[in-house]
């Protein structure tokens, strides 16, 4: 066997990366739902109340996208490194896929609306198989749901931009783009707390796969550093 990769680093920058995506969606959803109410009070707008819409929306919204990809770069790499230590482990099950799949996975279209899933499915049951060294029946549910927000997010990102390319002209369309703006963020602020639930249970798989496999004694991992 392979040493393992000590993944604690790369596990904390993922979770700390997460934290600033929950919080900027916050800020954003407050920033966004005041547009929604002046849009809902549009005899209440003054002059002040537009330009520091027109100030901090950018700056939100460029700002949570920055964020957004640090906490991407962050995580698949913590991936990668966990999925590449199933296969250091050489025990069978081996993982179906090369290490490099836990990256490439990702930006492959069409193939990366699931096998970064298939991948988690899999980094998920034999971590845990692993580390108890005997057959295990996971429980999903948690992979599952990370995964359907993920999916979520990205469709209605997709849409939030596409309605604010469309320079709103009435307030028809601007209340709108503003409801599906507001809800695309709670998505993003939905699937970044899950994805930091899922990272402190796998932690916890990595710190019992560690122990068992140390050469000197237990090694730290994410859970209990």
């Amino acid at each position: 066997m392979r040493t393992l990769l000590d993944n604690r680093l790369y596990h904390r920058f993922a979770t700390s990366t997460q934290w600033l995506v929950a919080a900027a969606s916050v800020l954003q959803l407050l920033v966004s739902g005041y547009q929604y109410y002046l849009v809902q009070h549009i005899d209440q707008v003054t002059p002040s109340d537009v330009t520091l819409l027109d100030e901090w929306q950018p700056v939100l919204g460029y700002g949570r996208l920055g964020v957004v990809l640090l906490a991407f770069t962050a995580f698949i790499t913590w991936f990668y490194r966990g999925y590449d230590n199933l296969h250091r482990v050489r025990e069978t099950p081996l993982p179906s896929q090369a290490s490099g799949w836990a990256i490439g996975g990702w930006f492959v279209p069409i193939m990366n609306f699931w096998y970064p899933y298939r991948l988690m499915k899999e980094l998920w049951h034999l971590t845990q198989r692993h580390a108890l060294g005997v057959p295990v029946s996971p429980d999903y549910g948690l992979v599952k749901g990370w995964w359907t927000l993920r999916l979520a997010s990205l469709i209605v990102a997709r849409l939030a931009q596409s309605a604010t390319d469309a320079s709103p002209s009435n307030l028809d369309q601007l209340h709108d783009a503003t409801v599906v703006l507001i809800v695309s963020v709670g998505l993003d602020l939905g699937y970044a707390l899950v994805t930091l639930v899922l990272l402190r249970q796998q932690g916890r798989h990595e710190t019992q796969l560690a122990e068992r496999y140390a050469v000197n004694g237990p090694v730290k991992t994410p859970a209990s550093a």
